[in-house]
């Protein structure tokens, strides 16, 4: 009754859901540069998904921050060629029910909340490490959020000799703008360290913000190959937050690429 969906910047996924819990086989395309084209894929996968059948409600999550006050996204970064700020009004001037959308870390990590990692804990921290870091705070299985959605990976940290933002110190990006190579291709475990130690000092912020009962980390330079040693940024973390006498949970992401669709079954759930 419901179709789910998730627009990245390479891939875009949708299913529909019968019972707004679990959802069927994904389909799964590439996401267009063209905005004129991504708003046809998008009408015409969310078709063949429900395959005739009965649509209650729209939700996904999009790759850009999100204006809460105003319902609408304000960029793209990782799709320029989009209008964020039209593609709500674009999509529900064509479809027969409400569409439900929110940033795609927003929409991932309320689906580790409420289906993964982070299921059975009140108050979670989701943060993604892949080619760039976004996160969010999860509270009673709801979005939490200010005017726009929360910007992690945008904070100013100190790492690699200077000042920097989380996301330059940390993401797979970041490393291919430092070093000239790709994440997956960083063999040299000092580099991995130092990523290490900069996402602890980020991540002690953030905590001390957030105040949340589980952390969890997502994103490939958190479970690719390679990937950051959690035990030693779990070391890291414990000396940087000694303030408190016990540290969050600290737990990898399980929903893997279909977190995206999770998230969107629930951020439906927490609308109805």
């Amino acid at each position: 009754m419901y179709v789910v969906f998730d627009i990245g910047g390479t891939k875009t996924r949708v299913a529909y859901s019968v019972d707004g819990k679990s959802f069927e086989e994904p389909i799964v395309e590439h996401t267009p540069e063209n905005y004129v084209e991504g708003l046809s894929m998008l009408k015409d996968i969310f078709e063949r998904a429900s395959n005739g059948r009965e649509i209650k409600a729209y939700a996904g999550g999009a790759p850009g921050p999100y204006d809460f006050k105003n319902d609408r996204f304000t960029v793209f970064p990782n799709i320029p060629n989009w209008n964020a700020e039209s593609i709500i009004e674009n999509l529900s001037s064509t479809l027969n029910a409400p569409i439900y959308m929110g940033n795609d870390a927003d929409v991932v990590g309320l689906g580790e909340a409420v289906y993964g990692a982070g299921k059975g804990f009140s108050h979670v921290a989701y943060i993604t490490v892949s080619t760039g870091v976004g996160g969010v705070r999860i509270v009673d299985g709801k979005i939490d959020h200010g005017r726009y959605s929360f910007e992690p990976g945008h904070q100013m940290i100190f790492a690699h000799g200077k000042g920097m933002t989380l996301e330059d110190a940390t993401s797979g990006g970041g490393v291919e703008r430092r070093l000239g190579i790709s994440a997956k291709n960083l063999t040299d475990q000092e580099e991995w360290q130092r990523i290490t130690e900069a996402l602890a000092t980020g991540m002690a912020s953030t905590l001390r913000h957030w105040s949340p009962n589980v952390l969890v980390l997502g994103g490939s330079m958190i479970t690719g190959s390679p990937c950051l040693p959690l035990e030693l940024f779990e070391n890291l973390l414990k000396e940087k937050m000694i303030r408190y006498p016990e540290l969050p949970t600290v737990k990898k992401a399980e929903l893997g690429d279909f977190g995206g669709l999770y998230g969107a079954l629930a951020l439906i759930e927490s609308k109805l």
